[in-house]
Protein backbone atom coordinates (compact mmCIF):
# COMPACT_ATOMS: atom_id res chain seq x y z
CA UNK A 1 0.00 0.00 0.00
CA UNK A 2 0.82 3.78 -0.61
CA UNK A 3 2.14 3.66 3.07
CA UNK A 4 4.41 1.30 3.43
CA UNK A 5 6.53 2.57 0.78
CA UNK A 6 7.54 5.97 1.77
CA UNK A 7 11.05 6.18 1.43
CA UNK A 8 13.30 6.97 4.57
CA UNK A 9 14.81 9.44 1.89
CA UNK A 10 12.18 11.92 3.14
CA UNK A 11 13.24 12.27 6.53
CA UNK A 12 16.45 13.67 6.12
CA UNK A 13 15.81 16.39 7.98
CA UNK A 14 14.68 14.28 10.87
CA UNK A 15 17.16 13.25 13.36
CA UNK A 16 16.69 10.90 16.48
CA UNK A 17 18.01 9.30 19.70
CA UNK A 18 17.11 5.79 19.58
CA UNK A 19 16.93 4.07 23.30
CA UNK A 20 18.98 1.10 22.53
CA UNK A 21 17.12 -1.91 24.23
CA UNK A 22 17.17 -5.81 23.04
CA UNK A 23 14.03 -6.60 22.22
CA UNK A 24 12.35 -9.60 20.30
CA UNK A 25 10.87 -8.10 17.46
CA UNK A 26 7.43 -9.16 16.82
CA UNK A 27 6.69 -6.91 13.65
CA UNK A 28 7.43 -4.27 11.06
CA UNK A 29 5.09 -1.62 10.36
CA UNK A 30 5.15 1.08 8.21
CA UNK A 31 4.51 4.22 10.88
CA UNK A 32 3.71 7.58 9.41
CA UNK A 33 2.80 10.53 11.86
CA UNK A 34 1.22 13.70 10.51
CA UNK A 35 1.29 17.53 12.37
CA UNK A 36 -1.55 19.93 12.12
CA UNK A 37 -2.66 22.90 14.11
CA UNK A 38 -5.49 22.38 15.92
CA UNK A 39 -8.96 25.49 14.96
CA UNK A 40 -7.93 28.59 12.66
CA UNK A 41 -5.91 29.76 14.74
CA UNK A 42 -2.48 29.19 13.97
CA UNK A 43 0.74 30.43 15.26
CA UNK A 44 1.30 33.39 12.51
CA UNK A 45 4.27 35.44 11.18
CA UNK A 46 3.30 38.95 12.26
CA UNK A 47 4.06 40.39 9.10
CA UNK A 48 1.31 42.20 7.06
CA UNK A 49 -0.30 40.53 4.80
CA UNK A 50 0.41 36.99 6.32
CA UNK A 51 -2.82 34.67 6.60
CA UNK A 52 -3.14 33.54 10.11
CA UNK A 53 -6.08 31.87 9.49
CA UNK A 54 -4.04 28.42 8.47
CA UNK A 55 -3.91 24.71 10.29
CA UNK A 56 -0.68 24.48 8.84
CA UNK A 57 2.67 24.44 9.93
CA UNK A 58 5.11 26.64 7.89
CA UNK A 59 8.25 25.19 6.27
CA UNK A 60 11.00 24.81 8.68
CA UNK A 61 9.09 24.54 11.66
CA UNK A 62 10.71 22.01 14.39
CA UNK A 63 8.92 20.00 16.13
CA UNK A 64 10.01 17.15 18.74
CA UNK A 65 8.22 13.68 19.14
CA UNK A 66 8.77 11.34 21.97
CA UNK A 67 7.34 7.59 21.38
CA UNK A 68 6.84 4.98 24.10
CA UNK A 69 5.79 1.69 23.72
CA UNK A 70 3.20 0.58 26.48
CA UNK A 71 2.02 -3.37 27.53
CA UNK A 72 -0.67 -2.09 30.09
CA UNK A 73 -1.39 1.09 31.74
CA UNK A 74 1.48 0.81 34.07
CA UNK A 75 4.12 -0.48 32.28
CA UNK A 76 6.14 1.57 29.12
CA UNK A 77 9.13 2.01 27.14
CA UNK A 78 10.20 5.31 25.79
CA UNK A 79 11.76 3.90 22.21
CA UNK A 80 12.80 7.14 20.53
CA UNK A 81 13.09 10.88 21.05
CA UNK A 82 12.79 12.40 17.21
CA UNK A 83 13.47 16.15 16.03
CA UNK A 84 11.59 16.63 12.76
CA UNK A 85 11.29 19.80 10.59
CA UNK A 86 8.17 20.75 9.34
CA UNK A 87 7.56 20.66 4.63
CA UNK A 88 4.51 21.08 3.49
CA UNK A 89 5.85 18.87 0.58
CA UNK A 90 5.91 15.67 2.33
CA UNK A 91 2.73 14.39 3.72
CA UNK A 92 4.09 12.84 6.67
CA UNK A 93 6.25 14.53 9.40
CA UNK A 94 7.80 11.34 10.43
CA UNK A 95 7.69 8.16 8.68
CA UNK A 96 9.60 4.67 9.01
CA UNK A 97 9.69 1.22 8.85
CA UNK A 98 9.06 0.42 12.62
CA UNK A 99 9.80 -2.81 15.04
CA UNK A 100 7.27 -3.08 17.57
CA UNK A 101 8.41 -5.15 20.54
CA UNK A 102 6.47 -8.69 20.97
CA UNK A 103 3.20 -7.95 23.81
CA UNK A 104 3.33 -4.34 23.74
CA UNK A 105 -0.21 -3.24 23.18
CA UNK A 106 -0.02 0.46 22.04
CA UNK A 107 2.20 3.22 21.00
CA UNK A 108 2.06 6.31 22.97
CA UNK A 109 3.35 9.51 21.34
CA UNK A 110 3.49 13.13 22.58
CA UNK A 111 4.63 16.07 20.48
CA UNK A 112 5.84 19.35 21.71
CA UNK A 113 6.17 22.99 19.68
CA UNK A 114 9.01 24.68 19.19
CA UNK A 115 11.20 21.38 19.28
CA UNK A 116 13.50 22.31 22.80
CA UNK A 117 10.07 23.06 24.38
CA UNK A 118 10.38 20.09 26.79
CA UNK A 119 14.01 19.39 27.22
CA UNK A 120 13.93 19.74 30.61
CA UNK A 121 10.35 18.14 31.08
CA UNK A 122 10.29 15.08 33.85
CA UNK A 123 7.72 12.35 32.35
CA UNK A 124 6.35 10.48 35.24
CA UNK A 125 4.59 8.62 32.33
CA UNK A 126 4.19 8.78 28.61
CA UNK A 127 1.38 11.07 29.01
CA UNK A 128 2.14 12.89 33.02
CA UNK A 129 5.04 15.46 33.25
CA UNK A 130 5.74 19.11 34.05
CA UNK A 131 8.14 21.67 32.44
CA UNK A 132 9.11 25.15 32.61
CA UNK A 133 8.90 27.44 29.19
CA UNK A 134 9.74 30.88 28.55
CA UNK A 135 8.74 33.54 26.26
CA UNK A 136 10.51 35.34 24.30
CA UNK A 137 11.32 38.64 25.79
CA UNK A 138 11.87 40.14 22.35
CA UNK A 139 9.23 39.08 20.45
CA UNK A 140 9.63 42.64 17.91
CA UNK A 141 11.79 39.60 16.00
CA UNK A 142 9.16 37.07 13.99
CA UNK A 143 11.70 34.04 14.70
CA UNK A 144 11.37 34.69 18.65
CA UNK A 145 7.57 35.43 18.70
CA UNK A 146 6.62 32.33 16.58
CA UNK A 147 9.30 30.65 18.67
CA UNK A 148 7.02 31.59 21.78
CA UNK A 149 3.93 29.99 20.62
CA UNK A 150 3.92 26.97 22.84
CA UNK A 151 1.58 23.72 21.50
CA UNK A 152 1.53 19.88 22.43
CA UNK A 153 -0.22 17.09 20.85
CA UNK A 154 -0.70 13.70 22.07
CA UNK A 155 -1.99 10.62 20.85
CA UNK A 156 -2.65 6.80 21.91
CA UNK A 157 -2.37 4.22 19.26
CA UNK A 158 -3.50 0.38 19.66
CA UNK A 159 -1.49 -1.96 18.17
CA UNK A 160 -2.99 -3.67 15.78
CA UNK A 161 -2.07 -7.55 14.93
CA UNK A 162 -2.09 -6.00 10.79
CA UNK A 163 -1.85 -3.10 9.15
CA UNK A 164 0.56 0.30 8.82
CA UNK A 165 -0.07 3.16 11.46
CA UNK A 166 -0.90 6.37 10.23
CA UNK A 167 -1.36 9.37 13.56
CA UNK A 168 -2.55 12.51 12.69
CA UNK A 169 -0.93 14.51 15.72
CA UNK A 170 -3.40 17.93 16.76
CA UNK A 171 -1.67 20.22 18.18
CA UNK A 172 -2.74 23.35 20.78
CA UNK A 173 -1.94 26.46 21.82
CA UNK A 174 -0.84 25.86 25.52
CA UNK A 175 -0.24 29.54 26.33
CA UNK A 176 -2.46 33.40 25.83
CA UNK A 177 -2.26 35.59 22.92
CA UNK A 178 -2.78 39.31 22.98
CA UNK A 179 -4.03 41.58 19.84
CA UNK A 180 -3.90 45.24 20.54
CA UNK A 181 -6.07 46.95 17.79
CA UNK A 182 -4.20 50.65 17.56
CA UNK A 183 -7.21 53.35 16.48
CA UNK A 184 -7.19 57.17 16.79
CA UNK A 185 -6.43 59.96 15.50
CA UNK A 186 -2.52 59.58 16.40
CA UNK A 187 -2.68 56.29 14.46
CA UNK A 188 -3.19 56.97 11.11
CA UNK A 189 -1.20 57.19 7.78
CA UNK A 190 2.60 56.03 8.70
CA UNK A 191 2.51 56.62 12.56
CA UNK A 192 2.54 53.74 13.03
CA UNK A 193 5.84 52.71 11.00
CA UNK A 194 8.50 52.82 13.75
CA UNK A 195 6.54 52.84 16.62
CA UNK A 196 8.09 51.19 20.11
CA UNK A 197 5.54 49.45 21.92
CA UNK A 198 6.57 47.47 25.16
CA UNK A 199 4.36 45.25 27.78
CA UNK A 200 5.75 45.80 31.28
CA UNK A 201 5.32 44.17 34.52
CA UNK A 202 4.30 40.73 32.66
CA UNK A 203 5.64 37.08 33.37
CA UNK A 204 7.40 35.42 30.93
CA UNK A 205 7.99 31.90 32.37
CA UNK A 206 5.40 29.38 32.65
CA UNK A 207 4.95 25.97 34.56
CA UNK A 208 3.52 22.82 32.45
CA UNK A 209 2.11 20.44 33.40
CA UNK A 210 0.21 17.07 31.98
CA UNK A 211 -1.97 15.08 34.50
CA UNK A 212 -4.53 12.71 33.12
CA UNK A 213 -6.18 14.39 30.12
CA UNK A 214 -5.57 18.03 31.30
CA UNK A 215 -2.50 20.06 30.31
CA UNK A 216 -2.14 22.99 32.20
CA UNK A 217 0.13 26.41 32.57
CA UNK A 218 0.88 28.38 35.11
CA UNK A 219 2.85 32.02 35.13
CA UNK A 220 5.82 32.18 37.27
CA UNK A 221 8.32 34.80 38.48
CA UNK A 222 11.20 34.97 36.28
CA UNK A 223 14.04 37.20 38.24
CA UNK A 224 15.72 38.33 35.00
CA UNK A 225 12.52 38.75 32.84
CA UNK A 226 9.26 41.08 33.28
CA UNK A 227 8.82 43.10 30.00
CA UNK A 228 8.28 41.72 26.50
CA UNK A 229 9.42 44.07 23.68
CA UNK A 230 6.40 44.06 20.60
CA UNK A 231 8.56 46.29 18.30
CA UNK A 232 11.42 48.08 19.05
CA UNK A 233 11.37 51.05 16.75
CA UNK A 234 13.83 49.31 14.55
CA UNK A 235 11.27 47.50 12.31
CA UNK A 236 10.19 49.63 10.43
CA UNK A 237 6.26 48.91 10.95
CA UNK A 238 7.30 44.90 10.34
CA UNK A 239 5.10 43.75 12.99
CA UNK A 240 2.27 46.42 12.55
CA UNK A 241 -0.04 44.37 10.42
CA UNK A 242 -1.80 46.81 7.41
CA UNK A 243 -4.91 47.02 9.51
CA UNK A 244 -3.29 48.88 12.67
CA UNK A 245 -2.64 45.50 14.90
CA UNK A 246 -0.15 43.89 16.97
CA UNK A 247 0.35 40.68 18.51
CA UNK A 248 2.11 39.38 21.83
CA UNK A 249 2.49 35.76 23.39
CA UNK A 250 2.14 35.33 26.91
CA UNK A 251 1.65 32.85 29.72
CA UNK A 252 -1.33 32.75 31.31
CA UNK A 253 -1.08 35.17 34.09
CA UNK A 254 -3.36 37.69 36.37
CA UNK A 255 -2.47 41.31 34.44
CA UNK A 256 -3.79 43.71 37.29
CA UNK A 257 -0.48 45.27 37.09
CA UNK A 258 0.35 44.99 33.66
CA UNK A 259 0.32 47.53 31.18
CA UNK A 260 1.78 48.46 27.70
CA UNK A 261 4.09 51.27 26.83
CA UNK A 262 3.96 52.86 23.16
CA UNK A 263 6.07 55.79 21.85
CA UNK A 264 4.99 57.21 18.78
CA UNK A 265 5.91 59.99 16.76
CA UNK A 266 7.42 61.23 20.06
CA UNK A 267 4.01 60.73 22.12
CA UNK A 268 4.06 59.15 24.86
CA UNK A 269 1.04 56.70 25.92
CA UNK A 270 0.93 54.53 29.49
CA UNK A 271 -2.26 51.81 28.70
CA UNK A 272 -3.69 50.10 31.28
CA UNK A 273 -5.98 46.80 31.39
CA UNK A 274 -9.08 46.65 32.87
CA UNK A 275 -9.30 45.56 36.13
CA UNK A 276 -9.73 41.88 36.71
CA UNK A 277 -8.43 41.22 33.55
CA UNK A 278 -6.92 37.44 33.56
CA UNK A 279 -5.35 35.91 30.39
CA UNK A 280 -6.56 31.85 30.20
CA UNK A 281 -4.59 28.72 28.83
CA UNK A 282 -5.64 28.33 24.77
CA UNK A 283 -7.43 31.61 24.87
CA UNK A 284 -7.05 34.66 22.49
CA UNK A 285 -7.55 38.60 23.39
CA UNK A 286 -7.92 41.13 21.27
CA UNK A 287 -8.31 45.04 22.87
CA UNK A 288 -8.95 48.25 21.32
CA UNK A 289 -6.13 51.30 21.91
CA UNK A 290 -7.37 54.29 21.22
CA UNK A 291 -4.47 56.64 20.65
CA UNK A 292 -5.39 60.15 20.90
CA UNK A 293 -3.47 63.44 22.43
CA UNK A 294 -6.09 66.44 22.01
CA UNK A 295 -3.44 68.89 23.25
CA UNK A 296 0.15 69.44 22.38
CA UNK A 297 2.11 67.16 24.39
CA UNK A 298 5.24 68.69 26.66
CA UNK A 299 8.67 67.30 26.74
CA UNK A 300 8.47 63.54 27.95
CA UNK A 301 4.62 63.96 29.47
CA UNK A 302 2.45 60.55 29.14
CA UNK A 303 -1.14 60.01 27.77
CA UNK A 304 -2.80 57.69 29.76
CA UNK A 305 -5.07 55.17 28.14
CA UNK A 306 -7.21 52.00 28.96
CA UNK A 307 -7.57 49.12 26.72
CA UNK A 308 -10.80 48.44 25.74
CA UNK A 309 -11.87 44.82 25.81
CA UNK A 310 -13.46 43.65 22.79
CA UNK A 311 -13.31 39.83 22.63
CA UNK A 312 -12.28 36.65 23.88
CA UNK A 313 -12.09 33.66 21.68
CA UNK A 314 -10.92 30.25 22.00
CA UNK A 315 -7.15 30.20 20.07
CA UNK A 316 -7.76 26.59 19.38
CA UNK A 317 -10.77 26.03 18.06
CA UNK A 318 -11.30 29.69 16.93
CA UNK A 319 -14.98 30.10 18.91
CA UNK A 320 -15.71 33.31 20.65
CA UNK A 321 -16.33 32.55 24.63
CA UNK A 322 -16.90 34.24 27.72
CA UNK A 323 -13.24 33.04 29.23
CA UNK A 324 -13.46 29.57 31.14
CA UNK A 325 -10.30 27.97 31.00
CA UNK A 326 -10.41 25.23 28.20
CA UNK A 327 -8.28 23.17 30.18
CA UNK A 328 -8.13 19.93 27.61
CA UNK A 329 -10.42 17.35 29.64
CA UNK A 330 -11.72 15.17 27.25
CA UNK A 331 -10.58 17.02 24.39
CA UNK A 332 -7.19 14.62 23.85
CA UNK A 333 -6.17 11.68 24.83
Amino acid sequence: MALGMMSLAMLASCSSDDINNPIEESKKVSLNIAASIEGPHKLASRAPGTDIRTTEFQDGDQIKLFIWEAWNQNAHELKKQQECTYSSSSTYLYSEEYSFQKGNTELQVAGFYPKNAANNATFTTPMSYEFSFNVDSEQCYDEMYRGSDLMIAHHIETIEQDGDIAIDLQFKHVLSKLTFNLTGTDAQGNSLTGGFYLLQNVKTKAKIKRSGNTVTATAVDDEYHDKIYLDNGDSNGEFVSSTGSITVIVPPQDASDMYLDILLDGKYYHATFPTGTTFLSGYAYEYNVTLESTTPQAPNQTVNIALNQTHISNWNSGTTTGGEDMGWNGQQQ
